[in-house]
């Protein structure tokens, strides 16, 4: 009350303490492959990055809030943008750093994966055991009617996923062929 003893009626307000930071997932749409041996995580060029981030429950009630997302592409010097919407990346390696810091300023640890992006095609290399001419029409010519034909399938070696499946089509059968 104040000196003119006028009193203020009783207010009440609920509070919570929120001691935990936000967690952070990478999340990839489009083609995608995740190698469980090198945890490495492969796109291609037109896959959209992003990242989930959410402030964990305390009890039954919510967390403050996830105030920011932060990415680098490079944490050896780590310049960190502010994640505003996902986003594409060049054929390229990359070591993606990130973290959440959620309205009470509660930071997450800096968490590291490895991404590919390969936006290129597989290298595909077709040879035979005899004379070769390929003709205006690109039908190819062999000399002989028992000629062996070896294919050799590889992925591109700096970039590259690997080889998910292939096939080979002679005179419109199709056949599948292991990688």
């Amino acid at each position: 009350f104040d000196v003119a003893r006028n009193t203020e009626s009783v207010k009440n307000t609920t509070f919570a303490l929120d001691p935990a930071p936000p967690v952070t997932s990478l999340q990839t749409n489009g083609v995608q492959y995740f190698d469980n041996n090198t945890k490495i995580r492969y796109v291609t060029a037109t896959s959209e990055i992003g990242f989930l981030a959410e402030d964990v429950l305390i009890g039954s009630l919510p967390g403050s809030g996830v105030k920011s997302t932060a990415y680098s592409l490079n944490p050896a010097a780590p310049v960190f943008n502010i994640y505003s919407g996902t986003f594409s990346l060049p054929t390229g390696e990359y070591l993606l750093a990130f973290n959440s810091t959620d309205k009470v300023l509660n930071r997450e640890n800096i968490h590291v994966s490895s991404l590919v992006v390969d936006g290129m095609e597989p290298l595909i290399n077709v040879g035979f055991d005899s004379d070769v001419k390929r003709l205006p029409n690109g039908v190819l010519h062999i000399s002989r009617a028992s000629a062996v034909m070896q294919i050799r399938i590889a992925d591109q070696p700096s970039f590259g996923a690997g080889i998910k499946a292939s096939s080979l089509e002679i005179n419109g059968v199709s056949e599948s062929v292991a990688p």
